[in-house]
């Protein structure tokens, strides 16, 4: 986010330099920030399972069990509305992400 927000920013400050509003890009002189990679831990069938009978009697117990199975992301099964969902050909089709 941080490296997206330094882009547009200096997209900007390129731009006001071709309007003539300013005679210099500073931003060129900040570092971008190091991107920072963690390896994923996959839950265990166990963990998984764990899980599931945690959010049984959670209002959001569907939202966990479609989450686990089907694998997907935090922000891709915030994002699933009804539109998203085919019960004749048993399809979900996680197509944005908040």
């Amino acid at each position: 986010m941080v490296r997206h927000i330094r882009a547009v920013v200096r997209t900007a400050v390129n731009q006001a330099m071709r309007w003539g509003l300013i005679g210099r890009n500073s931003t060129v002189l900040v570092a971008a920030p190091r991107q920072i990679t963690c390896e994923v831990q996959p839950l265990t069938p166990a963990e998984a399972r764990a899980r599931l009978a945690a959010a049984e009697s959670d209002r959001l117990a569907a939202l966990s069990r479609v989450a686990l199975t089907l694998g997907l992301r935090q922000g891709e099964v915030l994002a699933l509305a009804w539109e998203d969902v085919d019960l004749d050909r048993r399809t979900l089709k996680a197509r944005r992400a908040v």
